[in-house]
């Protein structure tokens, strides 16, 4: 009995405890005031694109990283450097509590259709490249609800959401024009991808290439096949071998900005990187920024490590093309850049998650 009064007793002195000292730290961080006076700063920026009493509509950009673990970025790792990332996180709004599906294909699915991937049967796994199955036709994406607010909308990267159909590509969903691959995980130079059969019963395997680049080129007429009004015109693009996927992305958003740099339509672009996602392929550049890091623990696990942080480092250098990009063009100020990973880093290639699960 008296053991139980003195555990009482010392519980609530340490809540007590804790609470004042809770307090103190809220009052000296003064989070209210900070989230508050963030939240002002956006009001304000978005309520202050008016010319002769007329709201314009701004641009929309959104980076989808692949497979970035929470803890290989700038602003939450001392290890990354990532200093175009940390600027639109310093001048921006950090969301991270929120949850995405664990690999590609569904959590891409949610962020296009902005509902949960089980609604429409995909929270499975990835699409493969023989697989008849894609984002249902049911489901309307994001680029088409865009689209139909007078933006111009255009993709480049990785696709993933269904391709054994041409209504399920990505001109048949909203974009205007996408370059880049329909499958996932392709090599990042050579846009070969290969596949391997599950079926042990009837295993085979194949390479290909995958590098796209198709336009959606209205008929004026209902199709009976897809209930739409665009046909799909394609190319393969065999010019961009040998072009890593993050310079495609960032090379073909300028040339879009530049085929719209007369016109005053808002423009939604949807940065797809496949990176950090392997195979690893980096840039001698982003290595060598690591190259003491690794010379100080010489190990298989450092080297596959340091390999990971180049590429994270590439990417962030793909954004911030993208950003000087607008500013290029005069689009800057009347941008939106949002940026985010579809789902967590892979442990194979020494991602870091810490401090979630599997890190």
């Amino acid at each position: 009995m008296k053991l139980k009064i003195i555990i009482l007793i010392l519980d609530r002195f340490w809540q007590k405890n804790y609470a004042k000292k809770y307090a103190e730290k809220e009052k000296k961080w003064n989070l209210a005031e900070r989230v508050g006076k963030r939240n002002r700063k956006i009001f304000l920026k978005s309520s202050s694109y008016k010319f002769a009493g007329k709201q314009e509509q701004p641009n929309v950009v959104f980076i989808m990283a692949d497979d970035l673990g929470y803890n290989d970025i700038g602003y939450n790792s001392l290890e990354a450097f990532t200093p175009n990332i940390n600027f639109l996180a310093k001048n921006g709004i950090i969301l991270d509590s929120h949850y995405s599906q664990p690999v590609c294909s569904p959590s891409r699915s949610q962020f296009l259709t902005g509902r949960y991937s089980f609604r429409y049967g995909m929270q499975h796994r990835n699409i493969l490249p023989t697989q008849p199955h894609g984002v249902p036709l049911t489901e309307k994406m994001l680029p088409e609800v865009f689209r139909e607010c007078g933006y111009s909308t255009f993709g480049a990267g990785k696709w993933h959401q269904g391709m054994f159909h041409s209504a399920y590509l990505p001109t048949s969903r909203g974009f205007d024009k996408f370059v880049g691959s329909y499958s996932g995980s392709s090599q990042h130079t050579t846009h070969e991808k290969c596949f391997n059969s599950p079926q042990r019963d009837a295993q085979f395997s194949f390479c290909g290439y995958d590098m796209r680049e198709a336009e959606a080129v209205k008929t004026g007429a209902t199709s009976n096949s897809t209930g739409r009004e665009f046909v799909t015109r394609e190319i393969m693009r065999f010019d961009l071998n040998g072009t890593h996927s993050n310079d495609l992305v960032t090379d073909e958003i300028e040339k879009t900005l530049a085929a719209q740099k007369s016109s005053n339509a808002p423009v939604f672009i949807y940065a797809a990187f496949q990176a950090v996602h392997g195979p690893l392929t980096t840039d001698p550049r982003d290595e060598k920024i690591y190259e003491e890091f690794f010379e100080r623990h010489r190990n298989e696990t450092i080297y596959k490590r340091t390999k990971m942080l180049a590429m994270v480092t590439g990417l962030d250098r793909a954004v911030g093309r993208i950003v000087e990009t607008f500013k290029k063009f005069g689009k800057y100020e009347n941008t939106i850049f949002a940026f985010a990973s579809d789902n967590g880093g892979s442990l194979t290639y020494r991602a870091n998650n810490m401090p979630y699960r599997k890190g």
